[in-house]
């Protein structure tokens, strides 16, 4: 499975939790799955089949209010975490699937292993685009490819697109009245 987004904001909070309980209540099980944690740093982890490895971190802060895009990814032989088209780690062992009632984007419970802070519910501070949950692992390509594409339209001031937009609707014909 692969979950894929783009997120910019200047805090810490969760991108992506799971858990068995809803919103402001404590969950007996949950996983805040990609996070941006107290020092600005992405952290991606699923639950792994033979127990709990460390979630793959960025080196980078993100909290610099750019857009950045992540994948997340889980297989039967690993995970591995994606930050702006670039693989930043792996961890081995078969990703559990998650039996929980509640996914949330933007949201969830965490707690001092997942992210140094005290545990509770966090929230996102920031803005989220384009996510995208699929059934399968993305391979590198695929990921590379997706981040050139969104980084062509939200880059630069616009100047590409000058011309380009002519009219506010296509021209009418009356014979297409008729």
């Amino acid at each position: 499975m692969s979950v894929e987004l783009w997120f910019r904001t200047s805090k810490a909070g969760v991108l992506l939790g799971l858990q068995n309980a809803e919103l402001g209540s404590t969950p007996t099980n949950w996983n805040p799955s990609l996070l941006v944690d107290s020092d600005g740093l992405l952290r991606g982890h699923l639950w792994n089949a033979g127990g709990s490895a460390g979630a793959i971190k960025s080196r980078d802060k993100v909290t610099d209010n750019d857009w950045h895009h992540v994948v997340l990814m889980g297989s039967g032989t690993g995970q591995s975490l994606y930050l702006d088209g670039i693989k930043l780690g792996t961890v081995a062992g078969a990703a559990k699937p998650e039996s929980v009632d509640h996914t949330y984007l933007g949201a969830g419970y965490s707690s001092t292993p997942w992210d140094t802070g005290t545990a509770g519910t966090r929230y996102f501070s920031g803005q989220l685009a384009e996510a995208a949950f699929y059934g399968k692992e993305l391979d590198e390509q695929t990921v590379a490819t997706h981040f050139r594409a969104r980084t062509r339209l939200v880059s630069g001031g616009g100047d590409h697109y000058q011309g380009a937009v002519l009219s506010a609707a296509p021209a009418q014909r009356s014979s297409q009245l008729a």
